[in-house]
């Protein structure tokens, strides 16, 4: 499991990755989605796609010039940060060209579209009886009593104080007719429509469930008595979606989700 987060003044952009393997026909942004062994570790990835940085002062023009048009061309053109996105000619080894692509004088790095997952329950019948793993206060064996972050005794101390920006990169948020529509997340002072980068899309509906259930544990509209209570009565949250229905998504869409979520604040 891989827990990893952007902050920068005013926001903390959230996000958590659980990179599992497994045999997958599905596609991903249309896109198949394929199961390899890179650099040693077991992934997931996009046919054929590699994500590129590209060192400081070099262009892509720099990047054509040295690496040609033979065995890859670019299907996103580079961006401010000098990233952009290749696809492999067809019948080309993806992990030896990326090797290749890495090596190359204007290259900061090169790396296969990577798929990420939000979480796995396994299929162990057992599992539901393992409360040290996933405590819910189940019988049996019956969970134990304050394992918890006791967060009553923390909004003794405060429900929270100034305001604080939370990009949720996820899932996305519950929306019918184009509105918020979950009653623990529809105050439109405090939650905020982001971007759709799994389907590209304006508005990042949910799906799945897990960005519902990620953005109400931070910020659920508290002490209104409906639903659950979120640790943090008065965070805002912007709403951007990089897992799609199934629970995956591209580490292109998570590196377009951090930078949407800081140039929006």
């Amino acid at each position: 499991m891989r827990f990893g987060s952007v902050i920068t003044p005013g926001i903390i952009v959230i996000f958590i990755l659980v990179l599992i393997s497994g045999v997958s026909a599905r596609e991903l942004n249309g896109v198949k989605i394929i199961q390899g062994n890179w650099r040693g570790e077991a992934v997931e990835y996009l046919d054929g796609e590699i994500l590129v940085g590209l060192r400081a002062g070099f262009s892509q023009n720099d990047l054509l010039n040295e690496l040609g048009t033979t065995y890859a061309t670019v299907v996103r053109n580079a961006d401010r940060f000098g990233f952009l996105k290749l696809k492999a000619k067809p019948n080309q080894d993806l992990f030896k060209l990326i090797e290749v692509v890495d090596q190359l004088n204007c290259v900061r790095y090169a790396e296969p579209n990577m798929v990420d997952k939000m979480y796995v329950i396994p299929n162990d019948p057992e599992f539901n009886k393992q409360w040290h793993y996933h405590n819910t206060g189940q019988n049996p064996p019956g969970g134990t009593p304050d394992a918890d972050i006791d967060a009553p005794e923390g909004w003794d101390i405060s429900t929270g104080g100034t305001p604080i920006k939370v990009g949720v990169l996820d899932s996305g948020i519950p929306v019918q007719g184009g509105m918020l529509s979950h009653p623990d997340l529809d105050d439109p002072t405090r939650f905020f429509f982001g971007h759709d980068f799994s389907n590209n899309d304006e508005i990042p509906a949910d799906d799945n469930g897990h960005g519902t259930h990620v953005s109400g544990t931070i910020a659920a509209e508290t002490d209104n008595g409906v639903g659950v209570a979120g640790v943090c009565w008065n965070a805002e949250i912007l709403a951007i979606k990089v897992f799609d229905q199934y629970g995956s998504g591209s580490h292109e869409n998570f590196r377009d989700g951090c930078i949407y979520a800081v140039d929006n604040g």
